[in-house]
């Protein structure tokens, strides 16, 4: 490929010199200034370092903190730590350091692999004055260390390599750093898998020394592979951090393909790089520039050149090396939801991608002797660190960026550090709990309390409280709340005007909110809905919905979470507008109130009416963990609250979807709704036929259609009526509608318990039209019932509900410490919805020693009018007196039935059972 050269050394080392010199200034010079502000990677790397290097803290191999952390940058940045102070000037000057290291290793790699100082000096520049490169040497980040460790592996591998004898020690050190780097950043797992390319072609092509390379390459892996194997078993025995990690990249409805990945990632070379401000100087500022980019094509195309030629087997493996390193943007390609092309998940590719274009400048002068090529390539190349620095301070001075890297923040954690009185509350809004940026600084984390996007919590009364908002975190909608408190002496930013929001309140001076539709739900004794905000909303468009809720006490739990859906009056799930984590609920403060602000969509199609938001708070350690509801006495009384009414009204018209479905009527579109493509083919007796239709009309209709669902018997016979009515459950007929109202209607039609059993084409129509809406074959699957009252030990009269009847029960002791009971219910009317029985054994202090709950074999809302359903539960007995209490409830609320006697006096919602002694 080129020819091997060695300048004078006192001339190399002269240049080599001011190529670190230039590569130091780029990095260290305005360190203090730039960049602006802490963002939370860094200001959470700066943390990890602080621990390390002066609380004694010892992780390893990764920190668990953070979504999870590879360690070593923190320890090497402990010793600055403990020189300059637990301070970002101390990781981002560790990172400055690591950088110029890698340069000089940049340097003695290209000697050693390409045996041409001119190769090696000229990488070694251009890697000094790399734009990302530079970016990334100023940042507090533990991933600036990987170019210097693969810097470091490679070298000591191609020492190895070009000896026959005294090449263990070098293949071992150099094993060693390249193991180190997975401890680094999640990216750098792409470089051992890779290596195996190159020196793979080496042991292929080198058939004269084959057994030698064999050596030298198992033993680089074998001590690569001692030296990842505590954080293989890490990640091997917590593989949740490592797909939690890689969950937060997978690809989303609105991300890029993998084949538009990598075609972003092709241009990012030279044509159009990294698009987020944040890590990059500019948006989209291609990797290289223009020349610097046809020089690395160049230099690539010389390099598979030289793998088809005839020549030495280090020689081809060096071609291998340049050829195949940009196949180390892999992780950057995969991880389509990041924003790609990434410059930093591509840093694996450093230094190995600046060897190319040295090569292509090389070649041009020994095989197209082009005169006076050295001075035009050093005046390049210092204009391009130049340009570096120059869009580097213009990047720095940006407000965008200082916002972007949480400079708001920063400011505003300084002034507390200053200001906050010992005892006073520091509430701050934030896009996350905990947030690093803000913890960076002297502040006492049991007093600050964070409030996620969409939170505002009022202090107790006895309290003083500040207020931060910064720029990232809206405060529009409290400001009606916050105003009094208005604090006019902040900090500027760079665009001159106040960096953030803050807000004073001296102890029971805060204007407690007042809800339009009050409420007083008590969820467990911890906290208590106080009310309500439900403006009306629009079908098709976002609603906003505002909770209140006041802090009882202090919760013994971290991972309570609200969860709220939209019903309408009939139990259909409308939307979801968001089930909203309280991390840290354990630190809540008794008086405190939360004031829960609500977006979300009302789905196009969405009928008129009043509808309810149902609130539960669950949770999250463990599945269906929810929170009870306590009336004014302290006992049960379900698991959510019910908050009504939300007005929605028409939203507007829509073109008619005539290409999508035909008129059943002149001008009525209707067709099965897309969640409901798939009808059952069988269905019991006595059940109901769900389904869903989504109706549109072309112009008014002035008279009512009434809609009709048939049984046709596939065998013939007359057709049974199994429904008549209007849409929305007779409450929004068609002559209501407006011209292109779209409407999604939620059916359930029942199926006749005396249905006789058979297929049947099942059909709805509207006004009595030939052309159905939906014709669908079912099989009525026949269901034996039973309607005698077996004779038990105890026979009863219990109504539980409206109604089921609780008819007889039997407890029976086996000798094996178990106790079985075995409960008769009778149906005195058709159940209208599916109720979970429960059979609790307590001891003697109320508490449950064992219970059951479960659903009869046949959902309640099967049975019919007089049926009979016997069901038998057996449960392991304490020593000494227990009692047993049965009730029936719904699981999705948890709210009991109540139970009457036979004179109807109301005993409660649970009926205790006499237990023989």
């Amino acid at each position: 490929m080129v020819q091997s050269f060695k300048l004078n050394r006192q001339y190399y080392l002269l240049l080599a010199t001011i190529i670190l010199l230039l590569a130091t200034f780029l990095r260290i010079a305005d360190l203090h200034r730039y960049p602006p502000g802490m963002h939370y990677d860094e200001a959470a790397d700066m943390i990890l370092s602080r621990d390390v290097g002066l609380l004694g803290s010892r992780p390893f191999p990764v920190i668990t903190a953070y979504t999870g952390k590879e360690v070593l940058f923190y320890y090497l940045a402990a010793p600055l730590v403990n020189i300059v102070g637990g301070n970002i000037f101390a990781t981002r000057l560790t990172s400055a350091f690591v950088g110029i290291l890698a340069i000089a290793a940049t340097l003695a790699l290209g000697k050693v692999m390409f045996r041409d100082d001119r190769i090696a000096l000229l990488a070694g520049a251009w890697f000094a004055v790399s734009g990302p490169d530079v970016w990334l040497s100023r940042q507090g980040f533990r991933t600036s260390p990987q170019p210097l460790f693969e810097a470091l592996a490679l070298w000591l591998l191609w020492i190895a390599l070009r000896r026959t004898r005294h090449w263990l020690i070098p293949a071992i050190l150099a094993g060693i750093f390249g193991g180190l780097t997975l401890y680094i950043y999640i990216a750098a797992r792409i470089f051992p898998p890779w290596l195996l390319i190159p020196l793979g072609l080496l042991i292929l092509v080198d058939r004269g020394t084959r057994w030698l390379r064999l050596k030298q390459v198992a033993v680089f892996f074998a001590a690569l592979a001692v030296t990842a194997l505590p954080i293989v078993i890490f990640y091997a025995t917590n593989l949740h951090i490592l797909t939690d990690r890689l969950s937060q990249l997978a690809p989303t409805s609105d991300t890029p393909t993998l084949w538009q990945s990598v075609v972003l990632h092709l241009k990012m070379f030279f044509i159009a790089g990294d698009p987020v401000l944040r890590y990059n100087l500019d948006f989209g500022r291609p990797y290289f520039d223009p020349i610097s980019g046809v020089l690395l094509v160049i230099g690539l195309i010389l390099a598979g050149w030289m793998l088809f030629r005839r020549s030495a087997p280090l020689e081809k493996t060096g071609a291998a090396f340049l050829l195949f390193c940009p196949l180390l943007i892999l992780p950057s390609v995969l991880a389509v939801q990041g924003f790609p092309p990434s410059h930093m998940r591509s840093v694996s590719m450093v230094p190995l991608i600046f060897f190319p274009s040295a090569v292509a400048i090389v070649w041009s002068v020994q095989r197209l002797r082009i005169r006076y090529l050295w001075p035009v390539v050093a005046v390049f190349l210092l204009i391009i660190g130049g340009i570096t620095w120059r869009d580097y301070q213009v990047w720095g001075a940006r407000t965008d960026v200082f916002y972007e890297n949480d400079g708001d923040l920063n400011l505003a954690a300084q002034s507390l550090e200053k200001t906050a009185a010992p005892n006073e509350l520091m509430y701050i809004g934030s896009k996350y709990y905990e947030h690093p940026t803000v913890l960076a600084y002297n502040l006492n984390p049991g007093l600050i309390r964070w409030m996620v996007v969409g939170q505002l919590i009022t202090p107790p009364p006895d309290r003083e409280a500040i207020y931060i908002f910064p720029r990232s975190v809206e405060s529009k909608a409290w400001t009606h709340w916050l105003a009094p408190g208005r604090v006019s002496d902040i900090a500027e930013g760079p665009d001159g005007s106040p960096a953030y929001q803050a807000f004073h309140f001296a102890a029971g001076t805060f204007p407690m909110p007042t809800p339009s539709i009050p409420l007083d739900v008590n969820f467990g004794g911890i906290v208590r809905l106080r009310g309500a905000d439900l403006p009306s909303a629009v079908s098709g468009k976002m609603a906003e919905a505002t909770l209140y809720w006041e802090v009882l006490r202090t919760p013994d739990r971290d991972d309570l979470a609200t969860a709220i859906h939209l019903v309408d009056a009939w139990g259909n799930e409308v939307t979801v507008p968001g089930n909203q984590d309280f991390d840290y609920t354990s630190r809540w403060l008794p008086g405190e109130w939360i004031v829960q602000r609500l977006t979300y969509s009302i789905p196009v199609g969405t009928p008129p009416g009043n509808y309810i938001l149902s609130a539960h708070w669950v949770g999250k350690a463990r599945q269906n963990d929810y929170l009870s509801v306590l009336d004014s006495a302290g006992r049960f009384a379900g698991i959510q609250a019910e908050i009504k009414p939300l007005v929605v009204s028409v939203g507007a018209p829509r073109q008619i979807a005539t290409a999508e479905s035909e008129a059943i009527l002149p001008g009525i579109y209707a067709t099965l709704a897309e969640n409901n493509t798939t009808l059952p083919t069988q269905i019991l007796q006595g059940t109901v036929l769900p389904f869903t239709i989504s109706w549109q009309v072309a112009q008014p209709i002035t008279s009512d259609k009434p809609l009709q669902v048939t049984a046709q018997p596939i065998d013939g016979g007359k057709p049974s009526v199994l429904w008549t009515g209007q849409p929305v459950h007779d409450t929004y007929p068609m002559t209501q509608w407006h011209a292109g109202e779209l409407i999604t209607d939620h059916y359930a039609v029942p199926i006749p318990p005396n249905l006789p059993a058979g297929k049947y084409q099942i059909s709805l129509t509207v006004d009595g039209g030939l052309r159905p809406v939906f014709s669908h074959e079912v099989e009525i699957v026949a269901v034996n019932r039973n309607f005698s009252v077996p004779t038990l030990s105890t026979m009863t009269e219990y109504r539980f509900g409206d109604a089921i009847k609780l008819v007889g029960y039997e407890v029976t002791k086996p000798a094996n410490g178990q106790v079985t009971v075995k409960l008769a219910w009778q149906a005195s009317a058709k159940p209208d919805r599916d109720y979970t029985v429960f059979v609790h054994l307590l001891k003697p202090d109320g508490t449950i020693f064992s219970q059951q709950d479960k659903p009869p074999t046949r959902p309640t809302s099967q049975w019919i009018a007089q049926e009979v359903n016997v069901e038998s539960y057996t449960l392991p007995t304490p020593p000494g007196d227990y009692r047993i209490v049965v009730g029936l409830y719904l699981q999705e609320n948890g709210l009991r039935l109540s139970v009457r006697d036979k004179t109807d006096m109301i005993l409660g919602d649970t009926l205790a059972l006499d237990v023989a002694k």
